[in-house]
C-alpha cells in the first residue's frame, strides 16, 4: 500500500513537471476575477483535485490571491457529485448555499452544485454547449470574457 501510494505522488510530480510549461487559465479568468474582488464579491474554490494538484495550479497560474476559500477533495469525506466541496466551501465563505454560483466544466460538479442548492453555469471546456442543455444548468459560457455579473445576479432575485 505504500509502495503503490509513492508511486501515485511520482506520477503526479511527473505530471506537474510535464504539464507546466503548458498551463493558461480559461480566457478572461484572471479579469473575473479580479473584478469580484473590486466589488468586493467572496470567492471559494471547491475542486475535486487533492491539495498538491491544486496548490500547483493556483501557484503556476498565479491565481491563489484571488480566492478567499480553497477546499480541496481531501478536506471533505466524499467527491463529487457529493455536494459536500461546495457546501463546505460556502460554509468556510460564511454564505448561504442558495446565494452561491458556481462555475462547473464537468457533469458531476454541476450535479453537485445544483444538489448544494446553488446556481451553476457551466463552462465549455470539456464539452460542447448542446451537452449542458438537459443538466439543469443556469448559464453557459466558453470563457470568462463572457461572464456577465448583472445578468447572473438576477438568477438571485
Amino acid at each position: 500500500r505504500e509502495q503503490s501510494y509513492s508511486l501515485a505522488m511520482e506520477k503526479e510530480s511527473l505530471f506537474r513537471d510535464m504539464y507546466a510549461p503548458y498551463m493558461e487559465p480559461i480566457a478572461g479568468l484572471e479579469k473575473w476575477l479580479g473584478n469580484l474582488r473590486d466589488q468586493n464579491i467572496r470567492v471559494g474554490l471547491g475542486t475535486a483535485a487533492d491539495y498538491s494538484n491544486t496548490d500547483f495550479t493556483l501557484d503556476t497560474l498565479g491565481l491563489r490571491p484571488f480566492f478567499d476559500v480553497i477546499v480541496t477533495s481531501d478536506l471533505v469525506p466524499e467527491g463529487k457529485p457529493s455536494p459536500a466541496v461546495y457546501l463546505y466551501a460556502a460554509g468556510q465563505l460564511g454564505v448561504s448555499p442558495e446565494q452561491c454560483l458556481v462555475f462547473e466544466d464537468t457533469f458531476s460538479g454541476v450535479a453537485a452544485g445544483k444538489a448544494a442548492g446553488m446556481k451553476v453555469i457551466a463552462v465549455t471546456t470539456m464539452h460542447a454547449p448542446h451537452e449542458w442543455e438537459d443538466k439543469g444548468v443556469d448559464g453557459i459560457i466558453s470563457s470568462y470574457h463572457e461572464a456577465d455579473l448583472n445578468t447572473w445576479r438576477q438568477l438571485f432575485e
